[in-house]
């Protein structure tokens, strides 16, 4: 169980490290389309996902605990990160580019809150 968590709170931390890196870049660069970088967003920020649920079920937080508190508030704001990077990725590959800067905006500063809350976490 021990090598588990630690390959999955790896891959967590890497996949999240470059799903927060690129979504910064693309913020940084507007409503530019980049539908390589926005692929590989989506698919780190899946598995991101993904690995924090393994490293979430094999380390239990106390329900209502200050730590639970802050992890959920970063699954929540994570979870929306994706969504928002999602819908717009869908528009995009439709042709509309209407918005697209203001989404990688939100979805980056999300994802912001996302960081901030898991890093505190384990110090609640």
């Amino acid at each position: 169980m021990h090598a588990l968590l630690l390959v999955a709170l790896a891959v967590h931390v890497f996949a999240g490290a470059f799903w927060f890196g690129a979504s910064g870049v693309a913020a940084r660069l507007g409503a530019g389309e980049l539908p390589g970088l926005t692929r590989a967003q989506l698919g780190a920020g899946g598995l991101a996902i993904l690995a924090g649920t393994v490293v979430t079920a094999i380390v239990r937080l106390p329900v209502g605990s200050t730590s639970g508190l802050l992890v959920a508030v970063g699954v929540g704001c994570a979870l929306a990160a994706w969504v928002v990077q999602a819908l717009f990725a869908r528009r995009m590959a439709r042709g509309v580019v209407g918005g697209l800067a203001a989404a990688r905006r939100s979805a980056s500063a999300l994802l912001a809150l996302t960081v901030i809350a898991m890093s505190v976490a384990p110090f609640a």
